[in-house]
């Protein structure tokens, strides 16, 4: 009977185009994802088993690159890339900041002192030349 009435309301009053039409992808996919996402491991597991049998017993290293996986993802993503190295090196880009600014102090220092002294500059500054 169910069957019947299905074929009546497919075939006579709306067809499978417009209700597809009528649908809004955006809910389906807020409706789908709790389920989808509960199942997903039940999922990946029966299709692996079925395509490669002990998959999951093997070892990972020979399944799984990781770093090919990171070196790939990060070179699409060069504001990811950015952000890592801003966020992990930190501390690091201020300890160099500050250092230049200490050692191209003390050196501006030594310079200063031999022009001073000696009126001439012991390292010479690149693209000058000396009078």
């Amino acid at each position: 009977m169910a069957s019947i009435a299905c074929d009546t309301m497919t075939e006579q009053l709306i067809k499978p185009a417009e209700v597809v039409a009528g649908l809004d992808a955006a809910r389906i996919a807020q409706e789908i994802e709790k389920p989808l996402l509960a199942g997903i491991e039940d999922i990946v597991r029966e299709v692996a088993g079925h395509y490669r049998p002990g998959l999951w017993e093997s070892d990972v290293d020979s399944v799984f690159d990781l770093k090919g996986m990171v070196v790939t993802s990060l070179v699409k993503d060069k504001g990811l890339l950015n952000r890592i190295f801003q966020e992990a090196g930190a501390k690091e880009f201020k300890f160099i900041a500050r250092s230049g600014l200490v050692f191209g102090g003390a050196i501006g220092v030594v310079r200063m002192v031999a022009w001073v002294l000696f009126k001439f500059p012991p390292i010479k500054s690149p693209g000058r030349a000396c009078s």
